[in-house]
C-alpha cells in the first residue's frame, strides 16, 4: 500500500476510496446484468470456486488464487473437502468459518489459530499461530481465506469500509487529540501559577479515549491493507495470463487494460457514504456491517437537508433504515448516471459536488431527475403526501443551513 496514501487516511482528514472497475461495462448494464443474473451468477461462482479447490493441483491453486499463507492453505486441502469449506461474500473460509475453540487449536482449523505465527517449527503440528487479527471471522487477515477473481467487486466493496471505519476512528482520535491539548494547557496554566489542577480524571479519560481510538483506527487500517494484498494479488494473476488461458477469465472481452483501478482521495462525506451504501445493496454481509454504523442515517440526513432547501419534502426521514437504503440508492443512481454514464465513480463524484456546493439551487434539473427515481422507488405520493408538497412553506435559497 503507497505509504502517503495511508498516511493521508491515519491523519483522520482525507476519506479513500478505491476503485475497481470496468471500463467498458456501464453502470447501467451493470445495474441490469446484476438484477438479472445476481443470484444465479453468485451460485455458479462460489460452485466453480470450490470444484476448482477440490480438484486442482496444488500448483494450479497457487498461481490462481489470491490468499495470506500458503503453508496454511497447503494444510487446509489436505483431505480436499468441500463440506468442510464455507462461502463468504469475498471468498472462502478452508476453516469452515469455525469460531468455537477446540482442545485440539493447534491442529483443529479456525479463527483462533488463523492470526500470525507465534512459534515456529519444522513439525507443522507444533507451530503455534496467535488467534485472528482484530476479532474473529475478520477474513482477510485469516492464513485459511483463499479469494480469486470472481469476488473482486466485493473484496473492492469490503476494502472501501474498512476505509470509512478507519478513517471515523482516526478522525475521532484527532478530535480528542485537540481535547487533550486544551487540556495540557490549562494545566501547564496552573502549574505556572501555583494553583492545584482538578481536572487530572477529565484529562486521564480523555487519554484512555485517545489511545482506544488509535488502536482501532490502527487495525482497521491494517485490515485496509490486508485486503488491497488480496486485491493486488488477484490483478497480478490475471495480468500475469497466458493468451491462451481463458479458464474463468475476469475480463471475456477486451485486454487486462480494460480493468481500472486507482484511488480516489476526497474531503465528500456524501460521496464515500452513496458509494458504502450502493455496495450494501449488493452485498448482504456488507450491510449487516454498514447497519451497525451510522453509514444510512447519515447520508439520509445529508439528501434531506438538499431536498428541503429546494423545497421538496424530506420524505426520506419518514422511511425505516432498510427503505431509506433502497431509495436513496435509486435517487443517487439516477443522478450518477446522467452525470455519467459510462464512469460510475466520476458519475458519484459530480453528484455529491453538485449537491455539496449548492449548484441544485441555480440548476435543479439533476435533483429532479433524482426526485423522480425517489418517488418512483417508495410508490410516492403515499397516504396524500407529496414529496413536493412543502412548495413555497420552506424557505428558500441558501437561508436553510445544508450542513
Amino acid at each position: 500500500m503507497p505509504l502517503p496514501v495511508v498516511s493521508k487516511l491515519l491523519a483522520g482528514h482525507s476519506r479513500i476510496i478505491m476503485t475497481v472497475y470496468y471500463t467498458k461495462l456501464t453502470p447501467a448494464v451493470m445495474k441490469e446484468k446484476m438484477t438479472e443474473a445476481n443470484k444465479l451468477l453468485d451460485d455458479k461462482s462460489q460452485e466453480s470456486v470450490r470444484t476448482f479447490l477440490k480438484d486442482a493441483e496444488m500448483r494450479q491453486i497457487k498461481c490462481k488464487m489470491a490468499y495470506h499463507d500458503g503453508q496454511s492453505i497447503e494444510a487446509a486441502l489436505v483431505n480436499r473437502n468441500p463440506l468442510g469449506w464455507e462461502n463468504r461474500h469475498h471468498g472462502l473460509c478452508l476453516a469452515g468459518g469455525n469460531t468455537v475453540r477446540s482442545d485440539e487449536a493447534k491442529t483443529v482449523a479456525g479463527c483462533w489459530n488463523g492470526g500470525e505465527l507465534l512459534q515456529d517449527s519444522i513439525i507443522p503440528k507444533l507451530r503455534v499461530y496467535n488467534q485472528v487479527a482484530h476479532g474473529f471471522e475478520n477474513c482477510v487477515r485469516c492464513r485459511w481465506f483463499i479469494t480469486d477473481a470472481r469476488y473482486l467487486p466485493a473484496l473492492n466493496a469490503h476494502l472501501n469500509f474498512m476505509s470509512y471505519k478507519a478513517h471515523e476512528a482516526a478522525n475521532l482520535a484527532v478530535q480528542l487529540e485537540g481535547e487533550i491539548e486544551v487540556m495540557d494547557e490549562l494545566k501547564y496554566e496552573a502549574e505556572c501559577k501555583g494553583k492545584p489542577f482538578t481536572q487530572h480524571n477529565e484529562l486521564q479519560a480523555l487519554q484512555r479515549r485517545y489511545e482506544k481510538q488509535l488502536v482501532e483506527a490502527d487495525e482497521y487500517t491494517k485490515d485496509w491493507i490486508s485486503t488491497f494484498g488480496l486485491i493486488r494479488r488477484i490483478i497480478e494473476i490475471e495480468q500475469d495470463r497466458t493468451e491462451s488461458d481463458t479458464t474463468n477469465k475476469l475480463v471475456a472481452v477486451g485486454s487486462v487494460s480494460d480493468i481500472k483501478v486507482g484511488f480516489v482521495e476526497t474531503d465528500s462525506e456524501l460521496l464515500q457514504l452513496s458509494l458504502l451504501c450502493d455496495d450494501a445493496e449488493f452485498y448482504p454481509d456488507i450491510l449487516d456491517d454498514v447497519k451497525k454504523t451510522p453509514t444510512i442515517e447519515q447520508r439520509t440526513q445529508s439528501l434531506s437537508r438538499f431536498m428541503m432547501r429546494k423545497g421538496y419534502m424530506p420524505y426520506l426521514l419518514m422511511l425505516d433504515k432498510d427503505q431509506q437504503l433502497i431509495a436513496a440508492n435509486a435517487m443517487m443512481r439516477q443522478m450518477a448516471l446522467q452525470a455519467n454514464p459510462t464512469d460510475k465513480l466520476d458519475g458519484y463524484k459530480q453528484v455529491a459536488s453538485y449537491l455539496e456546493l449548492g449548484q441544485f439551487l441555480q440548476d435543479s434539473t439533476l435533483l429532479d431527475l433524482g426526485i423522480n427515481a425517489l418517488e418512483h422507488s417508495i410508490n410516492a405520493p403515499v397516504h396524500g403526501i407529496s414529496i413536493k408538497s412543502l412548495g413555497s412553506n420552506v424557505v428558500k435559497g441558501d437561508s436553510l443551513n445544508a450542513g
